[in-house]
C-alpha cells in the first residue's frame, strides 16, 4: 500500500484547521447578545447618574463583539440637536462639545444587538438627553463580504 505524500497530509491538515476555525467563528456569532432598546425605555430625562446605574443592569460599553455597527436616525428626548458630534470611548463613556456653548458634555453609552443607547448628563449630574439609534452589528467577514459582492 502506498503512503500518502507529505504535501497531501499538510493540505488535509490545513483544510481541517480552516473548517474548525470557520465552525468556531459561526458558533461565536450565534451567541445571545444584549438588547438595549429596553434600556432606552427605562431611562428618562432628569434621572440622576445613580438612578441610571440602577435602571440599567450592565456596565456601559459594547456588547456586540461586531467589527462595525450600522445605525439609523435616532429617537431623541432632550434639548440637544440631532446632529451633535459625539465621541464614544471603550470604557462606555461619551463626550461631545455642547453645540451652543462649546462646553464639554459627557454621558454613557450601551451598544447591543438591536442598536445604541446614549445618555448625556448636565452639570448637575442629571440626564439632559437620551437617544436610541436602531441598528445592527456586522462581523469582519460579513462587512467585507458585503463590499465584495454587489
Amino acid at each position: 500500500m502506498k503512503r500518502p505524500r507529505l504535501r497531501t497530509c499538510v493540505l488535509l491538515g490545513v483544510l481541517g484547521a480552516l473548517l474548525a476555525l470557520a465552525g468556531a467563528a459561526y458558533l461565536v456569532s450565534q451567541r445571545e447578545g444584549v438588547t438595549v432598546a429596553a434600556f432606552y425605555e427605562r431611562l428618562t430625562v432628569g434621572m440622576t447618574e445613580a438612578e441610571v446605574a440602577a435602571a440599567v443592569p450592565i456596565l456601559p460599553g459594547d456588547y456586540t463583539g461586531g467589527y462595525v455597527h450600522t445605525t439609523s436616525r435616532p429617537t431623541c428626548q432632550g434639548g440637544l440637536p440631532i446632529y451633535i458630534d459625539y465621541c464614544t470611548r471603550a470604557d462606555g463613556t461619551v463626550s461631545a462639545p455642547h453645540p451652543l456653548t462649546g462646553r464639554p458634555i459627557r454621558g454613557k453609552w450601551w451598544r447591543g444587538k438591536d442598536g445604541l443607547v446614549i445618555v448625556f448628563f448636565a452639570d448637575d449630574h442629571r440626564v439632559t438627553e437620551r437617544r436610541y439609534y436602531p441598528g445592527y452589528s456586522r462581523s469582519w467577514a460579513g462587512y467585507h463580504w458585503d463590499r465584495l459582492v454587489p
